[in-house]
Formats: C-alpha cells, sequence, structure tokens
C-alpha cells in the first residue's frame, strides 16, 4: 500500500528563512525529523486503511451504516 509513499526520501526547510528552500536543514534536526516522520506515518495510516508500519499497529476504520450516518448528522 505504500509503494508510493516509501516515505524513506524527504527533505526539511526553514521556510521562515529560506522561502526558495535552498538548504536542507534536515541533516541537523535529527530529532525533530524523527518526531516529524511519527506524525506523518500516523497521518498518511488514517488514509491507508489497513497497514502496518514499523511499530505501529494495524489499523482499521470502520464503514459506518447509513442508519449511523442518519442518526449522526441528519437528525431534525
Amino acid at each position: 500500500m505504500f509503494s508510493d509513499h516509501d516515505f524513506n526520501t524527504f527533505e526539511l526547510y526553514d521556510l521562515e528563512n529560506d522561502v526558495g528552500e535552498q538548504a536542507d536543514v534536515r541533516p541537523e534536526q535529527g530529532v525533530r525529523v524523527k518526531k516529524l516522520m511519527r506524525l506523518l506515518k500516523l497521518w498518511w495510516a488514517q488514509f491507508a486503511g489497513e497497514v502496518q508500519l514499523n511499530n505501529i499497529p494495524r489499523q482499521s476504520v470502520p464503514t459506518p451504516s447509513p442508519e449511523e450516518l442518519e442518526k449522526k448528522y441528519y437528525r431534525n
């Protein structure tokens, strides 16, 4: 499922001071990169359905029934 998004190649820029994205600051931001990568994988997992990411357990988002949707969004 992650064939398009393996998250192995990425860059990090300080857009406040480098709007043109000329200097990749990833090498000197190791702790921040690890935190951002974890958050990115968690964010991506919610769209990918059932996935297995390194240390992230499989997640599945249940599809609500029409009755549940009716109750939640169309109460009169």
